[in-house]
């Protein structure tokens, strides 16, 4: 009988730990093995170096993070609706809460959510994103009153804020800094106003009394409308100062003036339709200003006012994409001298026209040209004789190309690349192989040579590079004499 009694009781008590959860340990050892699970979630998307065990400013990854395949990811949310008990213990830690994702459209965040989100965030910095839900729907009249209701639990703590993206159907649905984004965020270091539909237009009359201030003293990435920036940092009666420490700008959707930020490192600009009618003076350039640009879907005439008003300034990169020719005073064969600014790197690509590939192939040292149709034996052939100026000299276009790069170009042989590479290197033999700093220098030869999917490579122009270029690569096969 005791024997019975003893094999029963051992299997009550294994019957009773094969009943145990997680829901059953103690709330401290739930929330530190949350935190654990919460960490290395996180560690997946950080860089090395990004994340140590013990720091409890982590975060997720954004959102819109291309390594992020479901926005659930993005957000302690994932493990709060497991169950109400998690939800319950990780209101207690501040951390599971620095990173907002507020869905609108259909099946929009509970504004009850919003608050608990915000409450137990307690006094972490805020990553904040408001998204639409992908709707097929091009309409939704409610979404500017959303935005609205929102904002005005979001505003008491601007302050805390540390990245604010917002994306959204309208344009017109977006707030307007100091106007509807107002305050003193000391902590903001990016700012995302974006959209699909382009549909805000400037006020004609703004009205005074919904101005107000919005500091950024720390913001060092913006990307916005063109006609919300308009309005924030040109419209005199609410203009701000451009951030200090505003380093990435993205504008688009834009029908009005550049303006100069002196510390901007890299600027996008996008489908701008600019007035470029002003005639005054360029702006004062008392700095250096070298910062990386990009004109995307850019008239010809946008672009060179953009270089005319900072007196044409030499910049670390430069890029165009889909852009065209200027239509007022533009040669169609060669570029307009004093229209274009000179860069180190120059990327081009989805240009179509040869004069207007052309234009935009101003000097610098390496070149990238992506899937352009307008890369075509003639413009090529420029590349490879100098061209008499109005004053009697020749110009080698691109004189210090040292780097040739080419993806996805058909409308050329590889016969037409080796005569420009040919006839620069001849060049550059007559001077005596001068370079940069010697006296007599007219050009440099094209030291590296990149080619891929741009059609065959023939085998006397294979070999010629061989033994002419110190490097090339030509889709899978390599060569050259260095």
């Amino acid at each position: 009988m005791e024997g019975e009694h003893a094999h029963s009781t051992l299997c009550a008590a294994r019957k009773s730990r094969t009943t145990v959860t997680v829901n059953d340990l103690p709330p401290d050892l739930l929330l530190v093995i949350l935190r654990d699970v919460f960490g290395d979630v996180l560690r997946r998307f950080k860089r090395r170096g990004d994340v140590t065990r013990d720091n409890i400013q982590l975060v997720p990854p954004p959102p819109c993070d291309r390594r992020i395949t479901d926005h659930w990811m993005s957000s302690a949310e994932y493990l709060a609706s497991v169950c109400p008990l998690w939800r319950e213990a990780m209101s207690n830690i501040s951390i599971f809460w620095a990173q907002l994702i507020i869905w609108t459209g259909t099946d929009p965040t509970p504004l009850t959510r919003i608050r608990q989100y915000l409450a137990w965030s307690r006094d972490q910095p805020l990553h904040i994103y408001i998204m639409r839900r992908f709707d097929p729907s091009m309409q939704d009249p409610t979404e500017k009153a959303q935005i609205r209701v929102i904002l005005d639990l979001l505003l008491p703590h601007v302050k805390r804020w540390k990245v604010l993206s917002i994306r959204l159907l309208h344009s017109s649905s977006l707030p307007l800094p100091c106007a509807d984004l107002v305050g003193y965020a000391e902590e903001l270091v990016q700012l995302n106003l974006d959209f699909i539909i382009g549909d805000a237009v400037v006020r004609a009359t703004p009205d005074p009394l919904s101005t107000g201030t919005f500091d950024t003293p720390a913001l060092e990435e913006l990307s916005m409308g063109g006609v919300h920036f308009h309005e924030a940092y040109v419209e005199p009666l609410r203009r701000s100062l451009i951030p200090p420490k505003l380093r990435f700008l993205t504008l688009t959707d834009s029908h009005h003036a550049l303006v100069a930020c002196p510390s901007v490192g890299l600027v996008h600009f996008m489908d701008l339709q600019l007035d470029v009618s002003y005639t005054g003076p360029p702006l004062p350039r008392a700095y250096y200003w070298g910062a990386d640009v990009s004109f995307t879907g850019m008239s010809g005439d946008a672009v060179a006012e953009f270089n005319r008003l900072l007196d044409y300034p030499y910049l670390e990169s430069l890029s165009y994409t889909r852009c065209s020719m200027p239509i007022r005073g533009a040669s169609s064969s060669s570029p307009s001298l004093g229209t274009v600014s000179e860069s180190y790197y120059l990327t081009i690509t989805g240009i179509a026209d040869p004069a207007t590939m052309l234009y935009f192939l101003t000097p610098c040292s390496e070149v990238w040209i992506h899937d352009s149709d307008g890369l075509q034996p003639a413009v090529l052939q420029a590349l490879a004789q100098p061209t008499t100026t109005e004053h009697g000299e020749d110009v080698w276009v691109c004189p210090d190309l040292r780097g040739l790069h080419i993806v996805g170009c058909r409308q050329f042989r590889s016969a037409d690349l080796r005569a420009v590479l040919e006839a620069r290197l001849r060049a550059h033999a007559a001077t005596g192989f001068a370079m940069e700093d010697d006296v007599g220098y007219v050009l440099r030869p094209v030291a590296d040579l990149y080619v891929y999917d741009c059609g065959e490579l023939a085998l006397e122009d294979k070999q010629w590079f061989d033994q002419n270029v110190e490097a090339v690569r030509w889709d899978y096969w390599s060569g050259g004499t260095r």
